[in-house]
């Protein structure tokens, strides 16, 4: 993908994260004005739903890449019919090239990691902006 296109895309990106934030702060916000306490911290020793949720979470990444799309994503059938993938070169390498664990070749095996390396990352992520000060 030629560097312009990338810096299209990331942008785009951008701005759909900022709106969707937007709309889910603007949901929440109005729930709470509707009931208020909907949103609430959780009861203490409320460890079931979170296991639940954790357990959900990795069946979902590594089970649901049986299910997904083989098909290309928008911006690489774009990039084909464009013609711009003929053209493109690497910018970055990634050990996730086409949503696989490049270490263990190809199949649902190397995707079933790639979820869930990408489930521990964003997970981390969050345990981390969450975490109290």
């Amino acid at each position: 993908m030629p560097a312009s296109v990338l810096g299209v895309s990331l942008a785009l990106f951008l701005v759909s994260a900022l709106i969707e934030g937007a709309i889910t702060m603007a949901v929440i916000a109005a729930l709470e004005a509707i009931q208020p306490d909907f949103v609430r911290q959780p009861a203490a020793g409320g460890r079931y739903a979170l296991v639940a949720a954790g357990l959900a979470a990795v069946l979902l990444a590594a089970g649901g890449v049986v299910f997904a799309s083989t098909a290309p994503d928008g911006i690489e059938q774009l990039a084909r019919q464009t013609g711009i993938s003929a053209h493109a070169r690497t910018l970055i390498t990634t050990p996730f090239k086409d949503y696989e664990a490049s270490w263990l070749g190809a199949g649902w095996p190397a995707q079933a990691a790639a979820g869930l390396v990408g489930l521990v990352l964003v997970g981390g992520v969050c345990v981390l902006i969450g975490r109290k000060r």
